[in-house]
């Protein structure tokens, strides 16, 4: 769950179960996260999330943005990339896409 703290805790009940309901084994589900530094003319610079094929072509959901000493956590789809935002990202793959490999890093 990714969210902010009054977020998550407005779901608690719901995510709370059992020890026998829940789902031990986790290997399959490893996640990575990355960070993308958006640069003026860059490739992902003016586009919107939802047009963007980071989710589509690179399975990658993104879960926050950084811009303007401000942090945009869960942004919705409608969101326009900008110049200079610090985009977080995560991914069930290790990322080699094109252009990109300079500015992720896996944390």
């Amino acid at each position: 769950v990714i969210g902010t703290e009054e977020q998550v805790g407005a779901i608690r009940a719901d995510i709370e179960k059992e020890a026998d309901m829940l789902v031990h084994d986790h290997s399959d589900h490893e996640m990575h996260m990355y960070r993308y530094h958006v640069e003026a003319g860059g490739p992902l610079c003016g586009m919107q999330i939802g047009t963007s094929t980071l989710a589509t072509k690179h399975h990658v959901m993104v879960i926050a943005i950084e811009r303007g000493g401000e942090k945009i956590v869960n942004p919705s789809r409608h969101i326009f990339f900008q110049h200079d935002d610090l985009v977080w990202f995560v991914s069930p793959e290790e990322l080699t896409i094109t252009g990109f490999e300079r500015k992720m890093v896996e944390m």
